[in-house]
């Protein structure tokens, strides 16, 4: 995370976690969550069969649910969805879409293939999210007939190994240079006056 991408604007005291799981307006700690969060991430797989005809080859339906999932969910894009259409000609039995949307907590990925009216949906984010809400965003784009579901939580170790810093601290208080202070066994805490503050930790 760059420190310049927190340090824009007025000034609060914001928690940044290491990830990093911040997002202006956000009104859980996501601090907090972390410290008594067990594991890494949670991921939901989705297979939908005999979805509705034509969703499957739809270009702009699957942008479109790539790039409002996202939202529907809380979570944060780091960049606009990639899609792609498979060659029909060479591979007619793997002719569909393939993308994914790229997010601060994790991905977004869908894979559709045409000829069964099949598509394929991860959603993996390193936070809590809706399943159920998750899943209702699905059927409302692609109405599938049948559905299959699994749900992983993944890195279970990840909070159990020793890293150089746990979460940060950006505060203001009325001057033009914040301190940023860096939680870990030591707290120590930095000046931006004494800093760069592009630098990458």
């Amino acid at each position: 995370m760059f420190l310049k991408n927190g340090l824009r604007g007025k000034f609060s005291v914001k928690h940044f976690v290491y990830g990093p799981n911040y997002r202006r307006g956000r009104k859980k700690d996501m601090t907090k969550q972390n410290m008594t969060n067990p594991v890494f991430g949670y991921q939901l797989l989705l297979d939908l069969y005999d979805c509705k005809e034509g969703v499957c080859d739809d270009l702009q339906l699957c942008y479109n649910f790539l790039d409002e999932i996202v939202g529907h969910l809380g979570m944060e894009k780091q960049a606009p969805p990639n899609i792609f259409r498979s060659d029909e000609v060479r591979f007619p039995d793997k002719a569909g879409l393939s993308g994914w949307v790229p997010l601060i907590e994790s991905s977004i990925v869908i894979h559709t293939l045409s000829p069964k009216n099949f598509i394929s949906i991860d959603v993996y984010c390193c936070r809590e999210f809706d399943i159920k809400k998750a899943k209702a965003f699905c059927w409302k784009f692609f109405k599938p007939g049948k559905t299959d579901e699994q749900f992983f939580k993944r890195g279970f170790d990840y909070y159990k190994i020793e890293t150089n810093y746990h979460s940060m601290t950006v505060e203001n208080h009325g001057l033009k240079s914040p301190d940023v202070i860096v939680h870990k066994k030591d707290a120590v805490c930095f000046s931006s006056a004494n800093m760069q503050v592009s630098s990458n930790i």
